[in-house]
């Protein structure tokens, strides 16, 4: 439970300290409490003392057998006569004076000690048989002696004991790795958000944590919109066993052969798979022959948009804008409440479910002439002029429904939602989508649709996890109608506020955080946090779970895979930073991409 680090390790709380800073937005003041404690110097037992170390303090309830759990955050080497030491003293006095303490760290000396900064962790252990942890916090006794928690403390501590999908190990140094296993199925439904600067390897975190996810919870599928064209590759191995690739545009070649070389050209190549070039080919070429690349003809949106006026949902939208619009003439107005009621009245007689908000749903209105007659004779009834916007647009009704319109041919967005929501089809599928917009468009469609099918009818087989890179492009904190963020935005927040009724989940990766939309943010309960060189994305993360900003500074020198790890359901405990290195994505993908073309 202790580890004294051969008896080496001598250490004595010393005081208790509080900062204060503003808050990121400026708006309020936040306090962090923090500790700082004196253990004796040795270099076995600075060499242990890393940032993530637990440390048991003493409390008032010491005595029946509860110690205070804190996490080291710093750690800094100190010498007596480096106290005294300033600029006023002569420079050759300064450069005795540190020859002297050279020596004292050569041969040892009582004048050298090691300054330990930790925070509290919000738990308190309780000695038993094993480590017991409980919520909750007791005042400490100053120059009481501190313990060192060992391996196996910090493995129950941090890591989820029902479960063996660990994400990387502990960045810890200890006497062996500790893998972080979490709890995959609250990681999932809980959402989660990946952070990090450019090259910080969101994707290759992010491509990692979605094949854990499937392998753990066998009723999972996933849907990614991915507009940096990643993903088919860093995940092509669970395509090729269970996957679905969704592309806009179509693959020049008139065979899979050709089609397989300008797969290849589309998609960013992990630099692991440079070398195994012809396997990825051979990989890519089942995944045409086997129809598991599909393409389809994604609608424009703007033509969409207008498309919408053809449905039930969109008139009631077209007639609600009209009562709200200042500009709309008083006898007008008066009006729009009958055709509204007609409307719905008529879109029940058609056996169109209303939804949760009571408008219509999307069903189209063709060959509904009873409508178009019905709503032309109450403009008669209300004495409406021929001239005004209600007569225009039942003109145009009567046209509408006359017209049959013609289904796209091939693949569609249609289909692609059957196979999301029925058990037995695709667990993985890849939107590979360029265009922004149409991306944007896409993942308001996605979702939008999912919701409503969630609503009608309520299943929890299969749970669906929706992921969203490059997130600044769909959830940006400035939203414009025109480039659908607006659309997107509000997809994605009704996803993360209300998808866990449904088991609807979501993912997202960003290279910032404060141009993200603030109620997207709050939503998620576990943040991935990279390397963020700006201090404004760290004080965010830290204002959110009220860490210590000395916890983010350490992210600046985090090596390609390091990362720290913030859950409220995830981990063993809650709230509490964890700092991992994470398993390489790239290598997990190459092994099967060799045990793939071994099995052709």
């Amino acid at each position: 439970m202790f580890d004294d680090i051969g008896g080496k390790f001598n250490c004595r709380l010393r005081e208790q300290v509080s900062v204060n800073r503003s808050t990121a937005d400026g708006r309020g003041i936040i306090t962090f409490k923090l500790v700082k404690l004196e253990a004796e110097y040795d270099p076995e037992v600075a060499k242990r003392l890393t940032v993530g170390r637990l440390l048991a303090l003493q409390n008032v309830k010491t005595k029946d057998g509860y110690y205070s759990v804190y996490e080291l955050a710093d750690r800094n080497l100190m010498h007596y006569s480096m106290l005294t030491l300033d600029l006023s003293q002569p420079a050759a006095v300064r450069r005795e004076f540190m020859d002297l303490i050279e020596k004292d760290w050569e041969g040892g000396s009582k004048s050298t000690w090691i300054e330990i900064v930790a925070a509290p962790t919000g738990y308190l252990m309780k000695l038993e048989d094993e480590p017991k942890y409980v919520k909750g916090e007791e005042p400490l006794l100053v120059g009481s002696a501190a313990q060192l928690l060992d391996d196996e403390a910090l493995r129950s501590f941090f890591c989820y004991s029902g479960s063996d999908s660990a994400l990387g190990d502990l960045m810890i140094e200890g006497q062996k790795p500790i893998p972080l296993t979490v709890n995959m199925e609250n990681l999932v439904h809980y959402h989660a958000g990946v952070f990090g600067y450019t090259g910080a390897g969101k994707s290759n975190l992010m491509a990692m944590m979605i094949r854990k996810a499937l392998e753990t919870m066998p009723d999972l599928k996933v849907v990614i919109v991915d507009v940096s064209s990643e993903y088919a590759m860093s995940l092509l191995d669970v395509l090729y066993e269970d996957g679905r690739v969704i592309i806009a545009n179509r693959l020049r070649g008139s065979d899979p052969k050709e089609q397989s070389f300008d797969f290849m050209h589309r998609h960013v190549m992990p630099a692991s798979l440079t070398s195994l070039n012809d396997l990825v080919r051979q990989a890519v070429y089942r995944l045409i022959v086997d129809e598991r690349v599909k393409e389809i003809e994604l609608p424009n949106p703007d033509v969409e948009s207008a498309m919408r006026m053809t449905t039930y949902g969109g008139l009631l939208e077209v007639l609600g804008d009209m009562s709200n619009d200042k500009y709309t003439p008083a006898q007008q107005k008066v009006v729009l409440p009958v055709l509204i009621n007609m409307i719905r009245a008529r879109a029940e007689e058609r056996k169109v479910e209303l939804g949760f908000d009571g408008e219509a749903e999307d069903i189209e209105i063709y060959g509904d002439k009873k409508l178009a007659n019905e709503f032309e004779a109450e403009l008669d009834k209300a004495q409406i002029r021929e001239s005004s916007a209600l007569r225009a647009m039942a003109a145009s009704l009567k046209s509408v429904i006359d017209v049959i319109r013609t289904k796209r041919a091939g693949y569609t967005l249609e289909r692609s939602l059957t196979e999301i929501t029925s058990p037995g089809s695709p667990r993985l599928f890849v939107f590979d989508i360029a265009d922004t917009r149409r991306a944007r468009w896409l993942s308001s469609y996605l979702v939008d649709s999912l919701m409503k099918k969630r609503r009608s009818e309520y299943n929890d087989n299969p749970k669906i996890l929706l992921v969203f890179d490059e997130a600044q492009e769909f959830i940006p904190y400035e939203t414009k109608r025109e480039d659908y963020t607006d659309m997107s935005t509000q997809a994605v927040e009704t996803l993360l506020r209300h998808g866990r009724k449904y088991y609807l989940s979501g993912w997202i990766a960003a290279q910032r955080i404060a141009r993200l939309n603030t109620n997207v943010l709050q939503q998620l309960h576990s943040y991935f946090v990279g390397t963020m060189p700006r201090p404004y994305d760290r004080q965010v993360i830290s204002d959110t779970f009220a860490i210590d900003d000395v916890f983010l500074d350490r992210t600046l020198n985090f090596n390609n895979g390091d990362w720290f790890m913030a859950s409220f359901k995830a981990t063993n405990t809650q709230n509490v930073p964890v700092f991992f290195h994470a398993q390489n994505n790239e290598e997990i993908l190459v092994r099967r991409i060799e045990d793939i073309a071994k099995s052709m």
